[in-house]
């Protein structure tokens, strides 16, 4: 299992991410990660903009993975600033959140990097 502090500096530092899900083909997937929580039955997911062509996927849009089926986790240099359409910071999908990208937001204000509004 993928390390949670590891998804959430990927979270708060706004990068890309290329991870590997064994329970949805194809396996690999380019994301901005998002938010890291836990759902009602207490499985940590991870909710992520998949983008369209990766690696076979042919639409693109928010999902949401079991963090227990990411076996490979690699965090890219490059870094996005903003939130795609569809993104819901209230998903009643978690019970609790670990890190998320709003929260982030304002974190990023110190270095000088804040995403547009």
């Amino acid at each position: 299992m993928v390390d949670q502090e590891l998804i959430c500096k990927a979270i708060h530092g706004q990068n890309y991410v290329r991870l590997y899900y064994k329970n949805h083909a194809p396996n690999w997937h380019i994301v901005e990660p998002y938010a890291l929580g836990n759902d009602h039955s207490g499985k940590l997911i991870l909710a992520a903009w998949e983008w369209k062509g990766t690696i076979g996927k042919d639409s693109q849009g928010i999902q949401y993975y079991t963090v227990d089926a990411i076996t490979e986790f690699e965090i890219d240099s490059a870094m996005f600033d903003r939130l795609q359409p569809g993104y819901n910071p209230a998903d009643r999908r978690f019970h609790s959140v670990v890190c998320d990208f709003l929260t982030s937001r304002y974190n990023m204000r110190s270095t000088g990097v804040v995403p547009p509004m």
